[in-house]
C-alpha cells in the first residue's frame, strides 16, 4: 500500500515507518476514553488506543510493528494532563504522542 501524502513532516515520517513495518511507539495521555471506562466491544472493555491499533492492523496488515503506552485517568481535566505531561513525557521515548 502506498504511503499517503502528508503535509506535516513529523507525521509523514511516522506514516512511512508504519507502512514499512518499522518499529513504532505511540504514547497516549487522556481521561476515561483513553482508559476505556465506557467503551464496550464484544463484552469487553476496549480503550481508544486499542481501537486505533486494531484499525491500523486491519488497514495495514500484520506487518504493523506497534508498541503503545497508555496513561488514562478517568475524570482528568486538561489542566491535570498539562501538569503531568512535563514530568511523564520523554521527548525521545516515542514516535508519536497523543494527548
Amino acid at each position: 500500500m502506498a504511503v499517503p501524502d502528508i503535509a506535516d513532516g513529523t507525521l509523514a515520517c511516522f506514516s512511512t515507518k508504519l507502512h514499512r513495518g518499522a518499529p513504532v511507539r505511540m504514547v497516549f495521555f487522556g481521561s476515561s476514553v483513553t482508559a476505556g471506562i465506557v467503551c464496550k466491544k464484544r463484552e469487553r472493555s476496549v480503550n481508544f488506543p486499542q481501537q486505533l491499533a486494531q484499525f491500523l492492523e486491519d488497514r495495514l496488515g500484520p506487518t504493523v510493528n506497534l508498541t503503545m503506552d497508555v496513561y488514562g485517568y478517568p475524570g482528568a481535566s486538561p489542566h491535570f494532563m498539562r501538569a503531568c505531561h512535563s514530568s511523564l513525557m520523554q521527548t525521545d521515548a516515542a514516535d508519536l504522542y497523543v494527548i
